[in-house]
């Protein structure tokens, strides 16, 4: 220890979702944050996640109160479920950039046909749409599989989770997603490794193809000494490219799939678009995650969940302590707003924090209504006041991305230097953007910068 992780709401152990992303992320804090460090503190390694969801918020009657309809069910075609947002947003931006120019472009999704016929995936990547990269094409089919790194409403099945298998699932997963950002930044340097394709259906074959390339180069290198009380998990090589085929072979299916659907105007595609995010807004998921709010705020400061946050920190300064080792706290989403109110009220007394990272938070707009312990409600709204950072932070950095609608800039409330906003465009989109920044090498590369 000691770079310990709070998650946000929506969390649960229980989901089998929940192991696969934080392998995944305990992977990239070890290899790129923690060995980092390790020259100027041996000992230091990632911790198990501060985890506080089984006090969250829980439905007596499964939900049962929600009112059935048929209506929810008929939004859209058959199987939506399995499209990929961004792609169709992609689809639709190509298709509208078609529609100004003088002539209709043959690659316009009004004309595509079969995916083998068409050609608006090969138009994406060498006449790519406005504030786009040609390796973005990549990043879109992707998405989808970035997806299942947010938590979802666990199944009502009470088998036993296989926590093992699940664990290994995360680190190959974001093994995946290195192999297919380093793809798409070589097409992002020569597009010509996708532009120049017959159709979409072999440039998706190729694509299948690089990344499944650098994946394996990623999954055969020798692997690094693990720090004392870690444990790798991903397996045999043979078994992780076996998954790998597998999973690829899903993906690149349900990017067929796509194209060969979306035969009208753009207008379609992002109809279904906002029909798919509309449905998922009112579904359980987002009854548990607005659940897990309201029951911090009524539990209130002295509640079970602040209790168990402010114990596990209080451990984990202890061990840094003990070790003269630095303490790195990251959080996510509601997580910060825990940490600070655990920081602001005296509960964290005494603890030093080296580097505190908050990611997709709601810190500052938690503060602009004053539902802190600590907050003061007779503060004047002014712009110009702020409130600075915690005194027992060294430095504060906190990730936002505009596609993620639950993530705040800081500095207007706090101040800076008392904290640095750093701003996300990571290709994730309005369904993924939440859970996106642990899924990106650049984060967790920019967290080990950013150590003082």
């Amino acid at each position: 220890m000691p770079l310990i992780f709070i998650h946000g709401v929506n969390t649960r152990d229980t989901d089998p979702d929940y192991y696969i992303s934080m392998a995944a992320r305990r992977k990239q804090f070890e290899e790129i944050v923690a060995k980092n460090l390790r020259g100027r503190y041996p000992n230091f390694r990632v911790a198990d996640d501060l985890y506080w969801g089984d006090l969250g918020v829980k439905f007596r009657w499964s939900l049962h109160s929600i009112p059935s309809t048929s209506m929810l069910q008929s939004l859209g075609p058959g199987a939506l479920q399995l499209d990929s947002p961004a792609l169709l947003q992609l689809i639709s931006e190509v298709g509208g950039a078609a529609q100004g120019q003088a002539a209709p472009a043959s690659g316009d999704v009004q004309e595509l046909g079969s995916p083998a016929e068409s050609h608006v995936l090969v138009q994406a990547v060498g006449q790519p749409p406005k504030d786009r990269k040609p390796g973005d094409i990549v990043r879109t089919i992707f998405a989808q599989e970035a997806a299942r790194s947010d938590p979802a409403y666990p199944a009502d099945s009470k088998a036993e989770l296989d926590v093992a298998g699940l664990k290994a699932q995360g680190e190959q997963l974001i093994l995946l997603f290195r192999a297919a950002e380093q793809v798409a930044k070589d097409v992002d340097s020569n597009p010509g490794l996708l532009a120049l394709k017959a159709n979409d259906e072999d440039l998706l074959t190729s694509v299948q193809s690089l990344v499944y390339t650098k994946y394996g180069e990623l999954v055969s290198a020798p692997e690094e000494a693990v720090a004392p009380g870690d444990v790798q998990t991903l397996g045999r090589v043979e078994d992780a490219k076996a998954w790998a085929v597998t999973r690829l072979k899903g993906l690149m299916d349900g990017a067929k799939a796509v194209v060969a659907k979306v035969r009208d105007v753009p207008a379609r595609a992002t109809t279904l678009f906002t029909m798919q995010a509309l449905r998922e807004q009112i579904s359980q998921r987002g009854l548990r995650f607005f659940g897990d709010v309201l029951v911090y705020l009524y539990q209130g400061y002295n509640g079970p969940i602040a209790k168990k946050v402010q114990q596990g920190i209080l451990g984990a300064w202890k061990t840094a302590s003990d070790s003269h080792e630095p303490l790195v706290v990251v959080t996510h989403s509601f997580g910060s707003i825990i940490f600070y109110d655990a920081l602001t009220s005296g509960g964290l007394d005494g603890v030093e924090v080296k580097l505190w990272v908050s990611a997709g938070a709601q810190t500052s707009l938690f503060a602009e209504m004053a539902l802190y312990r600590a907050s003061n409600p007779n503060l004047p709204t002014a712009q110009q006041l702020v409130l600075g950072k915690p005194a027992q932070v060294e430095k504060w950095v906190n990730f936002y991305d505009a596609a993620d609608i639950l993530s705040y800039v800081h500095e207007p409330v706090f101040g800076t230097p008392a904290v640095t906003d750093v701003e996300v465009r990571e290709g994730a989109n309005l369904a993924t953007a939440h859970g996106h920044y642990f899924l990106t090498d650049s984060f967790y590369q920019r967290v080990s910068a950013e150590m003082p």
